[in-house]
């Protein structure tokens, strides 16, 4: 399951259908009856559900895009999901969206206060909590719902021409799909539909944050194929993101795994996009220089989508007569080592890199999550705890931690404590690092060196093998730049 391009104005979308139309050119086939589907980009959880010889089996969440979560007996507490097809063949899979009304995440909301429970903070998060509780009958009681919009793989079933064909068939099967799916002719009846969905989106009873624009002629998805985790053929047309004012209170620093020294600001907290946001990013110090952002400052803070909140600018208007200008430290605010600046560098850098106690807590950090080794049951909270308790001081003690070591610390019982393992299967000990290594490669802070480009050499070559790539290699690679990009 593919991760989409964004678009947010009229000229990047226009853009993108140049860019399908010069591709297509290039392997001579004729795009003139190109035609697009476009469907409301709707703010759940993206799953994936198998049917065998029409029997729901499997529901799964998106995860990276290759691996996700077995969610099956929470998926079938969802009444609107068809359990059965009829007429099926061997194998479907249906891709979709598990969402939560506005009406019901209000009821829903209302029952908690009622019963002296926190509220949720807005539908997409209360969805996602509920699809992934360990109890199905706490999901049961979630009145979660699930739009339908397309196939993945199938055996057996009747050859389809168009995406919107997939619409229609997955209708005709019992499944929930939207009826303002719409075909288009043009990019320019395409603009003209994305602006209606901005202009109607205050009037539906569920969260979107865009649309979704695709390709309608499938035959044509594979000639245009995917750049990293993109998919040529789509690509949705982000909604203006949502923005607040608020008080910046403090400028202060972290360190990460790298040794950089990052800024972010505490703010008053304030509602935007249905979430309440009281830290935001400033990215680095000559972002904050550029932006003059200063303590005391009103502040216009931006979340689009799941990125990080950041600081977008100060109101000098409003601005208080003594805040001063922010220096980066001098030292490393986690260790005390005085700090470098290279030239060529956005960042001043703490170079005590096996020492530094902030770099160890990111590193592992990184090390566990989802993006690298993907260690389930091992977070942010339980990374800090060790470290304190002094458990582990690097990431090769992880696979060294003992049962009663995690049963002497309070709240952490017997049912606490399982063996790191990843996702996708149980193993043991240092198994785990082996396994990981050879089927997921982990980016591991190399310059230059991002998640996709990592999957495509080790989808290439057996890396005990051939351990470097070599210039002429990358140059050739079409989601790779020239070497030394």
């Amino acid at each position: 399951m593919l991760s989409l391009a964004t678009a947010r104005t009229e000229e990047e979308l226009v853009a993108w259908e140049k860019r399908i139309r010069n591709h297509l050119a290039k392997r001579d086939i004729d795009a003139s009856g190109l035609t697009y589907v476009t469907e409301p980009k709707i703010d759940g959880l993206a799953i994936s559900l198998t049917y065998e010889n029409g029997v729901f089996v499997r529901g799964a969440t998106r995860g990276d895009g290759k691996v996700g979560e077995d969610v099956t007996h929470n998926i079938q507490t969802i009444e609107e999901l068809p359990k059965e097809i009829k007429d099926a063949p061997a194998l479907v899979e249906v891709r979709g969206e598990v969402y939560m009304p506005l009406a019901a995440f209000a009821e829903l909301n209302q029952r908690r206060v009622d019963a002296d429970l926190p509220a949720f903070a807005n539908p997409r998060n209360s969805a996602a909590g509920s699809i992934r509780q360990v109890d199905p009958r706490a999901t049961a009681e979630r009145p979660l719902s699930v739009w339908s919009y397309a196939l993945g793989t199938t055996d057996g079933i009747r050859r389809l021409n168009t995406h919107f064909d997939e619409v229609q068939w997955l209708a005709e099967h019992g499944f929930k799909t939207n009826p303002d799916t719409a075909q288009h002719q043009s990019i320019e009846e395409v603009l003209e539909r994305c602006h209606w969905w901005l202009d109607n989106r205050d009037k539906l009873d569920f969260e979107i944050d865009g649309v979704v624009i695709k390709v309608d002629q499938l035959n044509l998805w594979k000639e245009l194929g995917s750049a990293g985790r993109e998919p040529r053929w789509a690509i949705a047309w982000k909604f203006p993101p949502t923005t607040a004012t608020t008080k910046l209170l403090e400028i202060e620093w972290n360190v990460g795994r790298t040794g950089h020294m990052v800024p972010w600001a505490k703010l008053d907290p304030v509602r935007v996009g249905g979430v309440t946001v009281s830290n935001a990013t400033l990215h680095n110090e000559e972002d904050l220089e550029r932006k003059d952002v200063r303590a005391g400052d009103t502040v216009v803070v931006l979340r689009a989508g799941d990125v990080i909140p950041q600081v977008v600018s100060a109101l000098p208007q409003k601005r208080p007569k003594d805040a001063a200008k922010p220096l980066p430290p001098t030292h490393c605010p986690a260790c005390d080592t005085e700090v470098v600046k290279p030239e060529d560098s956005v960042f001043s850098i703490c170079p005590n890199r096996s020492g530094c106690p902030g770099q160890i807590f990111q590193h592992i950090k990184h090390f566990v999550s989802r993006g690298a080794m993907d260690i389930e049951g091992l977070g942010e909270k339980q990374v800090h705890r060790f470290l304190e308790e002094g458990l582990i001081s690097d990431v090769a003690d992880i696979y060294n931690l003992k049962q009663e070591q995690l049963e002497a610390l309070d709240r952490m019982g017997e049912t606490s404590f399982r063996q790191p393992h990843r996702r996708d299967r149980q193993v043991p000990g240092a198994a785990v690092l082996e396994s990981a290594l050879r089927d997921r490669p982990a980016r591991g802070g190399i310059g230059h060196g991002g998640g996709a480009g990592t999957r495509v050499r080790h989808d290439r070559r057996d890396p005990r093998r051939r351990p470097r790539a070599d210039r002429r290699d990358r140059r050739h690679r079409p989601d790779h730049g020239p070497p030394g990009k």
